[in-house]
């Protein structure tokens, strides 16, 4: 019994990360950044290679799902968003550096959180935090995760979605068979 209870956990988390989550957040990252930019990222079907130059824009939130969302910036693209956003190229290692990554997930998460809404599913989202010189791959694991990989201009970056406790995995199969 345990065993068909893992699985359809796994099965439910998958299907929650491809589906439903991983569609929203994917579709907030493009909106997002083509409105912040002008340019329309591109999704590759990649990961970031893991790299510790980089800023991690990190959100949390709690409601249907209790997650994690990041966005991770490597110092080149940073550097880039910075100039096309505010005109002006940002000193990387500045505290307005981190400011910008910050309002960039905040973004990005406020679009994530709105479209969850529209579906039925609670997200009270958390203020910003940025971590330097971390990459998104051992920052953080939980029961399922979901990295994608995008790139704008040439310039790479990357989201993570990390469903952090069973509790949230009970949520998405009461939230998936009410919405079937």
């Amino acid at each position: 019994m345990v065993e068909n209870n893992t699985t359809l956990a796994i099965d439910t988390k998958e299907n929650l990360l491809s589906g439903i989550l991983g569609n929203i957040v994917q579709d907030a990252t493009v909106s997002t950044f083509a409105k912040a930019f002008v340019f329309s990222p591109s999704y590759e079907d990649s990961i970031l290679e893991p790299n510790f130059n980089n800023l991690i824009g990190i959100i949390s939130f709690v409601g249907t799902l209790h997650w994690v969302f990041m966005l991770e910036i490597p110092k080149e693209t940073a550097l880039f968003l910075s100039n096309k956003f505010i005109g002006i190229e940002v000193p990387f290692e500045s505290e307005d550096m981190v400011d910008l990554i910050g309002e960039l997930i905040n973004l990005v998460a406020g679009t994530v959180s709105t479209n969850l809404e529209k579906i039925g599913m609670k997200a009270q989202m958390s203020v910003p935090t940025v971590a330097k010189n971390r990459s998104v791959i051992p920052v953080l694991e939980g029961l399922a995760v979901l990295q994608d990989k995008y790139v704008i201009s040439n310039y790479p970056f990357a989201t993570k979605v990390v469903i952090l406790t069973e509790h949230s995995v009970s949520k998405v199969e009461k939230f998936l068979k009410k919405t079937a």
